[in-house]
């Protein structure tokens, strides 16, 4: 039987000894991605660690978002054309129920962030990775990120505010679109489609594939190895980080680690 390529949940072996499980999820608070949860609680009780992206407990990660504002002197308002703005305080209120003049301050990667999370139904308090983190913490499993505060500052402070404030104007000028497009990568998660959602995140990146895709995944790749090395593992990391050349699948196989998918 051939090896099913898109899958979500993923083996990780060495020596037919020590096994690692590897997931790949989606940072929304939508009630649909939960459909396997029960099958990952199991898997996750047979682990010592369960690993994310952040450490959630990490209070320095958490406020990184609030700490993104705008250098002295600017606002979204100076950034955006009247139209354009006039537009931003319509939806931002119908799908946050924020008023953009409290964020005015903010960068603007942080309200198209708000946004894109708004596309998707907000029927949850958690997303499905800190869920996750959360039953493996009240089952004592040890919990932690595979990245620091530092490496989450320098990802964001990486976007120069052109880029940042071309990403907004398209996305309030393509308003349907963009939602229709996360939307769709809702869909290809719930099918598993993991090729699909790396194809599709990669596009509108450009000159920043290689720091938030490329030299991420090399980081995790590094520390998936060295922590399965020595204990078994669930890491839990964004489904658009486990295929491509680059991917953290292809990564691990290149060390001699045997992947292999998993059915939920």
């Amino acid at each position: 039987m051939n090896q099913k390529k898109n899958a979500l949940l993923w083996e990780i072996t060495r020596n037919g000894e020590d096994f690692s499980y590897l997931f790949g999820t989606m940072h929304v608070f939508e009630a649909s991605l939960y459909k396997w949860e029960e099958s990952l609680h199991q898997r996750i009780l047979e682990c010592d660690s369960f690993y994310t992206e952040v450490n959630f407990n990490d209070e320095q990660i958490s406020s990184i978002q609030e700490n993104m504002e705008l250098p002295e002197g600017q606002s979204l308002k100076n950034l955006l054309k009247k139209k354009q703005y006039q537009f931003l305080e319509k939806v931002f209120y119908q799908s946050t129920g924020l008023y953009i003049e409290h964020l005015d301050d903010m960068q603007p990667m942080i309200i198209t962030n708000l946004l894109q999370s708004s596309f998707v139904t907000k029927n949850m308090p958690f997303s499905i990775d800190h869920a996750l983190w959360k039953f493996a913490e009240s089952n004592g499993i040890q919990v932690d990120g595979l990245e620091r505060y530092e490496d989450q500052m320098a990802i964001m402070q990486s976007f120069d505010l052109d880029y940042q404030t071309k990403q907004l104007r398209d996305l309030l000028k393509n308003f349907k679109r963009s939602r229709k497009n996360m939307k769709k990568m809702v869909e290809m998660y719930l099918h598993q489609d993991i090729n699909g959602l790396y194809k599709k995140s990669l596009k509108g990146l450009k000159q920043y594939k290689r720091t938030l895709v490329y030299e991420r995944n090399h980081l995790m790749i590094k520390s998936i190895d060295d922590l399965s090395r020595t204990s078994n593992n669930f890491f839990a990391v964004g489904a658009a980080h486990l295929s491509g050349k680059s991917g953290l699948i292809n990564g691990l196989k290149k060390l001699g680690w045997k992947v292999k998918s998993v059915n939920l």
